[in-house]
């Protein structure tokens, strides 16, 4: 069955037109797939990884789509997107241009930005080389701007380790679906290594994650990524001017004074805490939306 387009758009987006769209399109060289509902200001959501896929923000995220226009989308050799790649596209730049591609796909002038997790490396990227289409930033959990950060972010998360998580964790990994590398046994374990990452376990059964057979090729292919061996990005966000927010969960398990450093480097940025973990989102939705649609309504 082919992809049904519900709305094709050429040309620029009036404020408030409204572009539906949910399917593969052709970017930058590949076949991304791409999830686009609702009216207003256009707000592009990258999300974390590498490697997963957009649906872990739905239908967290659909509340904004009452203001905004949402973009998410499925990065290369993740999700829903094409796997069939060519090794040297799997870089930095090129998901990079991935997102400016987007932009221009849809007809914006100029985005906002929110990202999660790893996807605040690229959202971060993006804004440095194309600061002028950006209208204002938003990370949710992001991991550190330097990678200096590294060794203490992986003895935070060793220290939530316990007897009983290893064991849970080892038996995943001895099961048939996790030896048969499967969909479902890959991602008994993500979900296992992300309860780490909640306040609270029982909202760990909102996070879907939609892992697909085609996770492992996409998986190998993105073993290729280059471009992020070794960053540190606290000098070039110091030259952002746009309004960027960082919300923090409190109990995230990347690191307080990474975020805190974050918000000294640059000129325009706020940070706001909630009592959540790493995916705000989902354990104080209706906070972390009216928190959104506070800061872009400032950022106009």
């Amino acid at each position: 069955m082919s992809i049904c387009l519900v709305l094709a758009l050429h040309g620029c987006l009036s404020k408030n037109k409204t572009v539906d769209f949910k399917g593969l399109k052709a970017i930058n060289g590949t076949k991304l797939f791409i999830n686009s509902f609702g009216s207003g200001s256009p707000l592009l959501v990258i999300h974390g990884g590498p490697g997963l896929s957009h649906d872990y923000f739905l239908p967290h995220l659909n509340e904004l789509s009452k203001q905004h226009q949402l973009i998410l989308y499925d990065q290369r050799a993740a999700g829903r997107s094409s796997v069939e790649q060519i090794p040297d596209s799997m870089n930095l730049d090129t998901f990079i241009r991935d997102i400016e591609a987007i932009r221009q796909e849809f007809g914006l002038q100029k985005i906002n930005i929110l990202s999660h997790s790893w996807g605040a490396l690229l959202a971060t990227e993006y804004a440095i080389k194309y600061p002028g289409k950006v209208s204002a930033l938003i990370y949710a959990g992001p991991v550190p701007m330097s990678q200096a950060y590294q060794q203490q972010a992986e003895a935070s998360a060793g220290s939530r380790m316990d007897d009983a998580f290893n064991a849970k964790r080892m038996a995943i990994m001895e099961s048939e679906d996790f030896q048969n590398r499967t969909a479902k046994g890959i991602e008994a374990l993500f979900m296992h290594n992300f309860s780490l990452t909640f306040s609270d376990t029982l909202a760990l059964s909102q996070l879907k994650l939609n892992l697909n057979d085609n996770f492992i090729k996409g998986n190998q292919m993105l073993q290729r990524f280059t471009g992020l061996e070794s960053y540190d990005y606290f000098s070039d966000i110091s030259a952002f001017d746009m309004p960027v927010l960082i919300i923090r969960g409190e109990n995230d398990i990347h690191l307080k004074q990474a975020d805190d450093q974050m918000v000294s480097a640059m000129p325009n940025a706020s940070l706001v805490n909630m009592p959540t973990g790493h995916f705000p989102f989902i354990e104080a939705k209706e906070a972390f939306i009216e928190t959104v649609n506070e800061f872009l309504k400032a950022a106009r």
